[in-house]
């Protein structure tokens, strides 16, 4: 019985060591003035009039990384080689389509090497609405050239807004 333990967790330790995942850094920007290039543009989410895992994401076209969303095809669409003017007004545009729109974000996406290799445009909504200006909990991880991109609601929200069970007080009422 010990050996088969041994073996498992020797075989779940090699798994986890050939993972090369890389969570990638943000830095949040004033606006995107004086950002010039051809980007391609993914607008993920907006596909129903209270979608908050909405957020755009602008990959410098033909650099060395791609982006990619964790999500089914169609939650996301692709508009490819944008001007930086184009591509961030209608990234501003997209994420500005909730009727709790307060703001919007814009932060760059660097490499390990702390190089820029994209932005993400991101919606702030009005905090009396959600109880938070923030929605959303976005993840970049590199493996290799490729960027997965992992966007979910925060945790308070997803109950609060998808949880249809009654919550459980303890109490029984007749």
């Amino acid at each position: 019985m010990g050996l088969i333990k041994f073996f498992i967790f020797l075989l779940s330790f090699l798994l986890l060591s050939c993972n090369k995942s890389i969570y990638l850094k943000t830095s949040e920007i004033k606006n995107g003035a004086g950002i010039e290039g051809s980007f391609n543009l993914i607008l993920y989410g907006g596909n129903y009039f209270n979608d908050l895992e909405t957020v755009a994401i602008l990959d410098i076209a033909n650099d060395d990384y791609v982006f990619e969303p964790f999500a089914p095809e169609f939650r996301y669409r692709v508009i490819e080689t944008l001007n930086a003017e184009d591509a961030f007004r209608t990234a501003e545009r997209f994420v500005s389509q909730h009727h709790a729109f307060y703001n919007a974000t814009i932060s760059k996406i660097f490499d390990t090497k702390g190089s820029v290799i994209g932005y993400e445009v991101r919606p702030l909504y009005h905090p009396y609405e959600f109880g938070t200006f923030n929605t959303i909990d976005i993840d970049y991880i590199l493996r290799e050239k490729k960027v997965v991109v992992k966007i979910r609601l925060l945790d308070h929200l997803e109950r609060r807004l998808f949880d249809t069970k009654e919550p459980d007080t303890g109490q029984s009422f007749p």
